[in-house]
């Protein structure tokens, strides 16, 4: 699925931090659907891990990109 052009329509862009976190949570969440039973506990810690954050900027900038689309 073309996730990025999803993502621009909704008007979320690259500038912002939490585009490309999104599109690791969509993708992790695409090969594995059970990771949406505890986004904090395995979702979040496995987008900051490929991101070198931690799970609460993760959580912060996905919520930051819900309220812009």
């Amino acid at each position: 699925m073309d996730y990025p052009s999803i993502l621009f329509q909704l008007g979320i862009t690259p500038n912002y931090a939490g585009f490309h976190q999104m599109l690791t949570a969509l993708e992790i969440v695409e090969a594995n659907p059970e990771t949406l039973t505890l986004v904090t506990k395995w979702l979040y810690p496995a987008v900051a891990k490929r991101h070198q954050t931690n799970w609460k900027q993760v959580e912060r900038n996905l919520r930051i990109i819900v309220g812009v689309a």
